[in-house]
């Protein structure tokens, strides 16, 4: 298995992005059914369908292999 697919509910309150992390699956199909078995259900329903985010990941893979910078200015 070279690639499985995430699934997220995201979606804005009240200015702060709030995601809900729904699964993991080794299909893009199953990856869809499940957003099909959600879109319906209390809470998902009030969000269109564009707040699921379906992402492609390679597995054995590293992120971030370049770093990365924050604009937070924590002292």
């Amino acid at each position: 298995m070279d690639d499985i697919f995430k699934v997220d509910h995201v979606y804005e309150l009240n200015d702060i992005e709030e995601c809900k992390f729904i699964g993991v699956f080794s299909s893009k199909k199953k990856a869809e059914d499940a957003v099909q078995q959600l879109i319906n259900q209390p809470g998902f329903k009030e969000y269109p369908i564009e707040s699921f985010q379906i992402n492609k990941i390679k597995v054995d893979r590293v992120g971030w292999q370049e770093g990365f910078f924050s604009t937070d200015k924590r002292e």
